[in-house]
């Protein structure tokens, strides 16, 4: 409904670069470029300053930038009002990768489809790489309503969180791995093995084990991962090397086994959406959270 060029000048704002706003838009470099200068053009103003270290708001920029979001904002509620009016289903966009726990994403659905909700989920999928998931997360709301996955609840995040269940932190291993015949694991059935954790600062929950490996079970050993992918799950299928995991990512990888151990850690794992969500992603996060509570409270985990 609303001029995309609009869209396309708050990506470039919140990416830093247009090079960066191309990539989460899925369109070149040169389109973006040619949608900002159209808009300038329109406008009649400049509102970016192009330089070698990239791109500021002009003046102007910056008195036009938060009135553009705005902008969008009611544009995509009066569609969702327009919608509800007609009896026609509002859209939710979740974003799925690799790592997505697809039962629990079959249940959120089933919760939706059996709900008061008139919406219709699209599933949109983004690959699983640490600059693509970094700007989906920076920029919800904008190309993806809704991403599944573990949660980091500090609040030193760009996005809102709604906790569905407490996933207790596992290891992954090749069934070629001697490990692999155990049901459950003791710490120190770890000694002397390399597990490869996510670095510091990536998820509170995760620091703590950590913290916990690094000052009374030096015998482990801890390699630092920025990322968990497919890379990483292929290279602990070959190797004698383990990896931090939960047991929804069994469904990712067939020729690795998650084990449980035998501590106490857990990850929240649930929905990740904007701070400043619509009427509607706002309606089906409560609805959500209703459908799991009893699970949330209890702080268990959902199958």
């Amino acid at each position: 409904m609303y001029n995309t060029q609009l869209d396309t000048f708050i990506h470039v704002v919140d990416t830093g670069s247009f090079a960066k706003a191309a990539k989460v838009l899925y369109i070149s470099t040169t389109a973006v470029i040619k949608q900002i200068n159209q808009l300038e053009d329109r406008l009649g103003v400049k509102l970016l300053v192009r330089s070698p270290r990239g791109i500021k708001l002009t003046e102007a920029g910056k008195v036009f930038y938060p009135d553009a979001k705005r902008i969008i904002a009611l544009s995509e509620e009066a569609v969702a009002k327009v919608r509800r009016v007609q009896g026609e289903p509002s859209r939710i966009r979740i974003g799925t990768s690799v790592l997505t726990a697809k039962r629990l994403l079959q249940a959120i659905t089933k919760a939706a489809r059996e709900s008061d909700l008139n919406v219709r989920i699209e599933m949109v999928p983004f690959e699983n790489a640490p600059d693509v998931s970094s700007d989906i997360l920076s920029n919800l709301g904008k190309k993806l309503d809704i991403v599944v996955a573990m949660c980091e609840t500090s609040e030193e995040r760009s996005y809102a969180v709604q906790p569905l269940s407490y996933e207790p932190l596992c290891v992954g291993v090749s069934y070629n791995n001697p490990l692999a015949r155990k049901e459950r694991l003791e710490v120190e059935d770890l000694y002397g093995r390399n597990l490869l954790i996510f670095q510091r600062g990536f998820n509170s929950d995760i620091d703590l084990l950590r913290d916990e490996l690094e000052q009374n079970h030096p015998e482990v050993k801890l390699t630092s991962v920025p990322f968990m992918d497919m890379r990483i799950f292929n290279h602990c299928e070959n190797s004698s090397d383990m990896m931090m995991a939960i047991e929804k990512w069994q469904e990712v990888h067939p020729m690795l086994r998650i084990i449980p151990v035998n501590w106490d850690f857990k990850v929240p794992y649930g929905l990740l959406y904007s701070h400043s969500p619509s009427h509607i992603v706002q309606a089906f996060v409560d609805m959500t959270y209703e459908s799991f509570r009893e699970i949330v409270e209890a702080k268990e985990t959902i199958k």
